[in-house]
């Protein structure tokens, strides 16, 4: 595919720095990390948040827009409306950019692109190789700017939208298992889940109304831009201005209340479910306590843990055993233990997670481990990348997409300064609390049950 791109005179403004700033910029210095890469953020005067990061070397770039939106904003009886509005907002033509589909952007961004839309937030991330950004950065502000909304884009948004809210809910059992844990969470009955993934209501969403609310939500004050990869020679700030300085300000979302999460056992039995699943929530502190940086660092240190007993088990055939989405869901880590044949009931798997941290408390934990652990997440929390990390973001897009998200999770949630204060109490949590961690992780009044079983 021929990549459309800018105006060779825009272009040569943009990489000679000559075009004006937006007035609201921030005239903070860019911050050079120990890997060597190059950290700047500024607000644009539309109110657009822009996070950058400099890789020398890397063979691309990835450009994340992230949108301080996802399911939690669904108004009741609408389950799906936000992803129907991001498939349209992420597809729709723009501009003289035409239409796309998801299999037309496997061969259009070939190092990777997504557009999950998750419990408080919608990320679009394009990868594009680096002679290539300045072309892709304008598709991404074009479709920013205002797509073109049409029935056919709408009806294929809203079956996307309904097969999406299917595969999640009901689809494979341990898929299921990572959504549903958190419907039980809040309380929400089985007939409750299975009309939230029919999709039903969806079908009265109209045209007129889709692209009054993609005007509504996808704006600038609603956003953040972030940008990872290699971007040797080009004065980004001068470019992002350019592009996407001018678009309207738009009003900020008033976000959903954020439902508090109770501790829950549940058996669920669902129809064509071949293999059964289960799944125990553990309910995390609050992200702004104290508590939350050591509760991070011991959590990844059991999840490791967990998948090396189970993955062993399970004759490394099971897939990852523990999952915890720090920017999305901070309020839930997820721990799947395996099922028994016999089990009847959710207490069976949290006592074979009991019995599973049983076995790690018996261990000699030196600080060795916490390290390593503490290295190879501090990356996504705005800190330098381990070496290993370092290279692989060189040569694997894949890398750069997780660097982009994540940088963008930041700016939607929380910002710069309170990462920067989180990032330091995380560098500084010392080990020595995991014993307390451990009896946390075993107290059922921290802890969402569910087994999922197949209806005979």
């Amino acid at each position: 595919m021929t990549f459309r791109s800018l105006s060779t005179s825009l272009v040569t403004l943009a990489l000679l720095g000559l075009a004006s700033r937006a007035a609201a910029d921030s005239l903070a210095t860019p911050e050079t990390l120990a890997d060597t890469t190059v950290v700047d953020h500024w607000t644009l005067a539309n109110g657009l948040r822009v996070t950058t990061r400099h890789v020398p070397g890397a063979a691309a770039v990835a450009i994340t827009v992230g949108y301080a939106i996802g399911t939690d904003d669904d108004p009741p009886g609408r389950e799906g409306l936000m992803t129907t509005l991001a498939e349209v907002a992420f597809l729709s033509a723009a501009g003289d950019i035409p239409a796309r589909t998801r299999d037309d952007l496997d061969s259009q961004r070939p190092l990777g692109w997504s557009h999950p839309v998750s419990r408080r937030s919608i990320l679009f991330t394009e990868i594009a190789r680096t002679e290539q950004f300045p072309g892709v950065l304008n598709q991404v502000a074009t479709r920013m700017r205002g797509v073109q909304v049409t029935h056919e884009g709408l009806t294929s948004a809203i079956h996307d939208a309904r097969d999406d809210l299917s595969q999640q809910l009901i689809g494979s059992a341990l898929g299921a298992s990572y959504f549903q844990v958190r419907e039980v969470g809040l309380g929400r009955k089985g007939e409750d889940i299975l009309r939230r993934a029919s999709g039903r209501e969806l079908a009265k969403l109209t045209v007129a109304e889709a692209d009054q609310q993609v005007k509504k939500l996808f704006v600038p004050a609603n956003a953040a831009l972030s940008i990872a990869g290699n971007l040797e020679d080009i004065d980004v700030r001068a470019l992002v201005g350019n592009l996407f300085g001018s678009i309207p300000k738009g009003t900020a979302a008033s976000p959903a209340p954020r439902p508090r999460l109770q501790p829950q056992s549940r058996v669920l039995r669902v129809p064509g479910l071949r293999e059964p699943a289960g799944v125990v929530g553990i309910i995390a502190p609050a992200l702004d306590d104290s508590l939350h940086p050591s509760f991070y660092l011991n959590a990844m240190l059991l999840g490791s843990h967990f998948n090396h007993l189970w993955l062993r088990d399970q004759e490394g055939q099971a897939p990852n055993r523990h999952h915890y989405a720090i920017f999305d869901e901070p309020d839930l880590m997820r721990v799947f233990p395996p099922v028994a044949g016999g089990d009847a009931d959710a207490d069976a798997i949290a006592t074979r997670m009991s019995q599973a941290l049983g076995t790690f408390a018996a261990l000699v934990v030196t600080r060795e481990p916490y390290e390593e652990l503490r290295s190879n997440v501090l990356w996504l929390l705005g800190g330098p990348m381990s070496p290993e990390i370092a290279q692989r973001a060189r040569t694997e897009p894949a890398v750069l997409h997780t660097l982009a998200r994540a940088q963008a999770g930041r700016a939607l949630w929380g910002g710069e300064r309170f990462w920067a204060d989180y990032r330091a109490r995380f560098e500084a949590e010392p080990p020595g609390r995991l014993g307390w961690w451990l009896e946390y992780f075993k107290d059922p009044k921290h802890q969402i049950r569910l087994l999922m079983l197949p209806r005979r």
